[in-house]
């Protein structure tokens, strides 16, 4: 989009008075919290952060509607949901779909064929709030998961992969793999990502580390 195209959506930032430290004008944030106030503070700002699932999407409508970004929302084999919570690209009934969030994601959907019949991908583009509503509307038919980390929760696996498997706990009889790359930088390569489709069927309670 152009910079004319940006400023539409997003005007001038004018904040309003309280909102930004002025000299003439002292004001107190983040304020330190007594034990007596603490929880009533944390759940406000909980429900604030669920609240703002809506918002965010609404938002990336409205600026979508503001750019003119031109979008494929179908095609003849394949279907795509792209919001701004996730996005999702691959065929309508896939048997395997790889999960991640970020610059691996470029690499992924590089890797995977685009006119496949087999293989989605769902990028996942807000991490929180988490859309688990989102996300098992995509996942819950789908046969095996591949969810495709490029950090770990020592002792447990990788970070997105817990999130996920909480989100399927009950709802699907989906086989989910937790896959770690490009630990510290390292590179991940499309041949990385279709070793990973492979081993996407295969039951594992742990996590697999790639590239090493």
């Amino acid at each position: 989009p152009s910079a004319e195209q940006i400023k539409k959506y997003l005007p001038d930032y004018k904040p309003e008075p309280g909102q930004f430290l002025d000299p003439e004008n002292p004001v107190t944030l983040g304020a330190l919290v007594t034990p007596a106030h603490y929880m009533e503070i944390r759940q406000e700002l909980h429900e604030d952060l669920t609240a703002s699932l809506k918002t965010i999407d609404q938002e990336y409508k409205n600026f979508n509607a503001s750019v003119i970004l031109e979008r494929s929302a179908s095609g003849a084999i394949g279907s795509r949901v792209d919001n701004g919570l996730i996005e999702y690209i691959g065929p309508k009934k896939p048997n395997t779909i790889l999960i991640a969030m970020g610059s691996v994601c470029g690499t992924i959907k590089d890797a995977v064929p685009p006119l496949n019949k087999r293989v989605g991908v769902l990028k996942i583009k807000c991490f929180r709030p988490f859309p688990a509503e989102q996300i098992l509307k995509i996942i819950k038919p789908v046969k095996n998961i591949a969810v495709i980390d490029k950090s770990v929760s020592l002792g447990a696996i990788g970070t997105l992969a817990l999130e996920i498997k909480a989100v399927a706990q009950g709802k699907t009889n989906a086989n989910i793999s937790s896959f770690i790359v490009g630990l510290g930088g390292r590179d991940v390569t499309k041949e990385m990502i279709k070793k990973i489709i492979k081993q996407a069927g295969k039951k594992n309670n742990g996590t697999i580390f790639i590239g090493k």
